[in-house]
């Protein structure tokens, strides 16, 4: 049977799954956990998203590692599921596409994830190895709301019935770096943690689908629609921390259990317009992951 050596960190940047290295060995397994969410819509004024809540969900994936020789490894880590939030509007005030109503209504949002992670790492001694890799990230936020609001423009007296969607699309891509530490505790059990940095692009498509009912009106049932698709760009800093303890068990099983932290900053390249009225600051904003996982690998 082999034995746990000076353990020795098998790094995924972004999912940063840890695991000890065996020379010349293939593992595969998978990673799950539950994951909260805080969205960076928060700091996107002028959207009609600024009192989005906080969300939670799911994600998991498979996990391929391929040690090559003494130094290196190779790693493909794939993190998939969805997240999700509500809230409700009590008379907020909202400001959208230049124009600033008050609403009343039930607001959803679900996020789609898909991460893709490809790192070759190299060892530095018998407890820290570093590594570069590229990371391909794709959400699909999808935003519904039903909700009644005053007349935007100050026109009339009726108020109206909003209800749509609204869809973010964003393919994000880009090189990552980052070192890892670990350490055995016990005959079996090790320690070991990560942190890596990114930097990615995207072009988000921004889709909406929107109709307007007018309270009191003759012809209520007919809606006024409003459809847009627009794309922008968008340039994205990452921050991952990843700790987690683990153990062999038996002949080829690894399994652990850890914590991730991962903070993403956003910001548009291009200035976010809508109706010649900005919809988010030209800074960065933050964007929080952080939860609990559990990961399982088999050694061939």
């Amino acid at each position: 049977m082999k034995k746990v050596p000076s353990i020795l960190a098998v790094c995924v940047v972004a999912l940063g799954i840890a695991a000890p290295s065996f020379a010349g060995t293939v593992m595969l397994g998978a990673k799950a956990g539950n994951f909260y969410w805080s969205p960076y819509f928060k700091e996107m004024d002028g959207s009609g998203l600024e009192y989005i809540k906080s969300g939670e969900g799911n994600l998991y994936g498979p996990v391929f590692s391929a040690t090559l020789g003494e130094s290196f490894a190779f790693s493909v880590t794939g993190l998939f599921g969805s997240q999700r939030t509500q809230w409700d509007d009590n008379g907020d005030r909202k400001t959208f596409g230049g124009s600033t109503f008050y609403s009343t209504g039930s607001n959803f949002m679900s996020v789609n994830r898909i991460d893709v992670d490809s790192v070759l790492s190299y060892q530095l001694s018998g407890s820290f190895k570093v590594f570069g890799g590229v990371k391909y990230q794709r959400t699909k936020m999808t935003y519904t709301a039903t909700m009644m609001a005053d007349d935007p423009v100050g026109s009339i007296t009726n108020d109206y019935v909003i209800t749509g969607e609204a869809i973010f699309t964003v393919p994000a891509y880009g090189p990552a770096l980052g070192m890892g530490y670990s350490v055995a505790l016990t005959e079996g059990f090790f320690f070991a943690a990560n942190v890596s940095i990114l930097y990615m692009r995207s072009t988000i498509e921004l889709s909406s689908h929107w109709k307007t009912y007018e309270v009191g009106a003759v012809d209520f049932a007919t809606a006024v629609p409003m459809d847009a698709t627009q794309h922008y760009k968008m340039q994205h800093l990452g921050l991952n921390v990843e700790p987690s303890v683990g153990s062999k068990i038996g002949e080829h099983v690894i399994a652990s259990v850890g914590i991730r932290f991962q903070w993403m900053m956003n910001k548009f390249i291009d200035k976010p317009e809508m109706g010649g009225q900005t919809f988010a600051p030209d800074s960065w904003m933050s964007d929080y992951l952080l939860g609990g996982f559990v990961s399982v690998l088999y050694v061939f």
